[in-house]
Parts: C-alpha cells; structure tokens; sequence
C-alpha cells in the first residue's frame, strides 16, 4: 500500500484514540500499596529494562490528560532501583552482548494520596475506575 498525502483542513482534531482498559492488572497490584500512604512498595522485579520500561509506562500521561495505564485514582510516584543480576533457570549468571552481567531491576510505588477535588472518600475515586463491587 502506498501513502497518499493531500491538505485537508479540519475544524478541530479529532479526539485520540484511547488504548488500553478502564481496569486492569496495575489497579490490582496497585490496590494494596494504597493502605499505607507514604511508604514505598516494591511491586514488580526481572531484568532491568523491562522493569524501566514498566515504570515509564506507569509514569506516562497521554496528550488528553489521562493515564498512560489505568491505576488507581491519585498521587503515584514511581522508582526503579537495580536489584541483583539475572539468573537462568540453571541457576547461571546472565550476560549482556558486552560480557557484562545482566541487571535485576525492581519496581517500586508510592501512594501520596487523593489530590484535592472535594471528593470525600478515595473509594468513590476506585469505584469509579473499578466499579461497584458485586
């Protein structure tokens, strides 16, 4: 198939197109984390570039202002640290191209809490990302 170009002027844009879910595994593995506001919790581990790799995705905002990846409503930060090197399932180290030993990486998350938008409770907030428990 071959490009075809051509001016056509608009309006306005139209609105991007929104990838992903509404739910999904973040806001599960997420949900606990909110218990202890201020306290970081690591959450996810495995070679290090897919866990950076996770955490940028975590951290994205799209163009319209949403989430990147559906997580719980409020205030995330998110960290990567490295955490040991990468083991194969004989127990041997893992190199790189370079003959380097392969990195861990572990994901970590903090909650701060609720921005203010004079909701009273973070469970009207979940309710509206999860829905009504059944």
């Amino acid at each position: 198939m071959t490009t075809q170009y051509s001016v056509t002027f608009v309006e306005e844009l139209p609105p991007p197109e929104r990838r992903g879910r509404k739910s999904g595994i973040w806001i599960d593995r997420l949900k606990p984390v909110m218990d202890l506001p201020d306290r970081w919790a690591m959450i996810a581990e495995g070679p290090y570039g897919n866990i950076s790799r996770k955490a940028w995705l975590l951290k994205k905002v799209n163009d319209d202002g949403t989430d990147h990846v559906a997580k719980p409503p409020g205030v995330w930060e998110f960290a990567v640290r490295s955490h040991g090197i990468v083991m194969d399932e004989y127990g041997e180290i893992v190199y790189d191209k370079d003959g380097e030993p392969k990195k861990n990486g572990a994901l970590y998350a903090k909650y701060v809490g609720v921005p203010d938008t004079g909701r009273v409770s973070i469970a009207d907030d979940i309710a509206e990302v999860v829905g009504e428990p059944e």
